[in-house]
């Protein structure tokens, strides 16, 4: 889930693991873009059609876990001040 601004234009730059970048306010409040795409709690049918299907939807969501396990890989919790 990607921000736009009042113009109707994008906000740039855009990384879907970032709060945002602008110094006046944060895109995003207790989540990221990644985690926001998810946050349909009302319609998950609905999400997963938008997605392609349950495969798909199942792929991208497997993908958020996928990256943090990544990241933990690269940065254990021992070597983090």
């Amino acid at each position: 889930m990607r921000p736009k601004l009042k113009d109707g234009t994008w906000a740039e730059p855009f990384a879907s693991n970032e709060m945002g970048y602008s110094n006046k306010w944060r895109d995003y409040t207790e989540s990221n873009p990644w985690q926001a795409t998810f946050a349909v709690q009302h319609d998950p049918a609905g999400l997963a059609e938008l997605m392609g299907g349950r495969d798909k939807l199942t792929q991208k969501l497997d993908g958020i876990f996928e990256a943090s396990l990544a990241y933990l890989l690269m940065y254990p919790l021992t070597s983090r001040a």
